[in-house]
């Protein structure tokens, strides 16, 4: 039997296991255990017996872990070994209807003109989509400011409600019925 921790997402670990079981001719048992970014579910498998079974599905964030984590017990980079990819996972940057930018270079421009700056919310801390704000701070000098939430549910329904001015969203979660229904537009 082969313990896979989970990090990536329900959908992806069970479509995982159920290829692995047939080609590995071995049950694959998911376990999922999510919550600070990843590093719980991670912990767990740095920790267990070096006997090849028990893998990680994790996202790219792992790389932060070093940075991210002021006590963290081990190397990402030296204490596991990666052995494939399975997906990747495109970022969106959705915004109510009533926001004056419709893409990123009048979302940036926008930023600039208000005081304050425009807020972002983002369910993934320290993840992918939360990097990709980020990044595109650091290249154009916009001026974004992070509402940083628990959970997708609640991050899209101040998104709808205008609460926050953008966010940041993976594809898979980004409400794809938010937007046909133009309660959302995707900038990006």
């Amino acid at each position: 039997e082969i313990a896979a921790i989970d990090q990536v997402g329900p959908v992806a670990a069970r479509m995982v296991a159920e290829r692995l079981n047939v080609r590995m001719k071995r049950n694959v048992v998911i376990e999922n255990h999510g919550g600070a970014t990843g590093h719980i579910g991670t912990k767990l498998v740095v920790d267990a017996a070096p006997d090849g079974c028990t893998l990680l599905l994790n996202v790219t964030a792992i790389a932060t872990f070093p940075m991210s984590f002021v006590n963290l017990r081990y190397n990402p980079f030296e204490d596991l070994t990666p052995v494939g990819g399975i997906g990747r996972a495109p970022t969106l940057l959705l915004a109510p209807p009533s926001l004056l930018a419709d893409d990123i270079k009048s979302l940036v421009a926008l930023s600039k003109q208000r005081f304050d700056g425009l807020t972002y919310s983002v369910a993934d801390y320290g993840l992918q989509p939360h990097l990709a704000v980020e990044q595109l701070k650091h290249r154009t000098g916009a001026h974004f400011v992070i509402v940083p939430y628990k959970g997708s549910g609640a991050a899209l329904a101040d998104l709808v409600a205008a609460r926050v001015d953008f966010g940041s969203f993976p594809v898979g979660t980004a409400g794809k019925a938010l937007i046909e229904e133009r309660r959302l537009k995707a900038l990006a």
